[in-house]
């Protein structure tokens, strides 16, 4: 609550501005289904951290295996904004920015989070394409900053499964359509 946080915190707070950011789909098998991340900056210095859960490495022990059966280590990371808008612009991603309009108290809040987020000790989570991945865990974070406003609004049960909204980007490529329908035969 706003009681229990300094005034010269809430005053610094007026300065950071959050921004989502969403990503289109790329080529890439991984890009397929977009991108999501949050961007905090500080609007009287220009500095902003770019907020990142969607990081992984071709380089990890067994990738290729992992990936085919769904179990993927992923980094939540903080990177340079300007850069990264850059890098998905010349990727011809497409990238909608929405400048959220957030209490100072919950600015302070989301920026705590974040930041533990990327700590080394927090920074590795495994990856579930439909439970917990770089949009799950943002909308986590959006229901920080609008005191469960987020989760509430959304709360609606859909008459199709998890599979049939993936098989929509699917349809187009039959090969990868059963590649990822078989290697996700024990999730949801």
């Amino acid at each position: 609550s706003c009681g229990n946080m300094l005034p010269e915190a809430l005053k610094a707070a007026e300065k950071l501005e959050i921004k989502l950011v969403v990503i289109g789909a790329a080529d890439p098998l991984y890009s397929w289904w977009g991108h999501i991340a949050f961007i905090i900056e500080n609007t009287e210095t220009g500095a902003g951290r770019y907020y990142d859960y969607g990081n992984f490495s071709f380089e990890q022990d067994s990738f290729l295996k992992n990936f085919i059966f769904g179990k993927m280590y992923y980094l939540k990371l903080a990177k340079n904004p300007e850069r990264e808008l850059k890098i998905n612009a010349y990727l011809n991603r497409d990238i909608t920015v929405y400048t959220l309009n957030v209490r100072n108290e919950n600015k302070l809040r989301l920026y705590a989070l974040l930041e533990n987020d990327i700590l080394p000790e927090n920074n590795v989570y495994m990856y579930n394409l439909f439970l917990d991945n770089c949009s799950t865990r943002i909308r986590d974070r959006m229901d920080v900053i609008t005191d469960g406003e987020w989760n509430r609004s959304f709360d609606v049960i859909s008459d199709k499964t998890l599979r049939i909204h993936l098989r929509r980007f699917l349809y187009s490529n039959i090969p990868m359509d059963l590649l990822l329908n078989f290697s996700l035969s024990g999730m949801t």
